[in-house]
């Protein structure tokens, strides 16, 4: 799924999801090596971050990215899996703001051509 829309709150949010993504990313590079938190999970973890950094400039999410670093988290130290699935679920949550705000923003646009 991918939500794609313009919103007034994207803006105002800037600032909170770029210390999420920063915060993951600290989190991303930190993270011990170990058997189940390896190097090719570290590039993709990047990877991810930077996709979903892009697609918050470009005012859209693809909830497969939010999807795909929560599964990775899970190699990671409890601390880090924490640290991630916590960014993760704010990140989320602002989306969901957006979104209720963007179906009432269409009701009434909705509710106005009808009457």
């Amino acid at each position: 799924m991918v939500v794609d829309f313009a919103d007034a709150h994207w803006p105002h949010l800037q600032q909170t999801v770029t210390r999420l993504l920063d915060d993951m990313r600290t989190v991303v590079t930190t993270q011990p090596l170990t058997s189940t938190w390896t190097p090719d999970q570290v590039t993709q973890a990047q990877a991810l971050l930077e996709d979903l950094g892009g697609d918050w400039h470009a005012h859209r999410i693809r909830q497969g990215t939010l999807t795909h670093l929560s599964e990775l988290s899970g190699a990671m130290t409890v601390a880090g899996c924490t640290v991630m699935r916590a960014n993760i679920e704010a990140i989320r949550g602002h989306l969901l703001l957006i979104l209720e705000d963007t179906a009432a923003a269409l009701h009434s646009k909705g509710t106005d051509v009808l009457t």
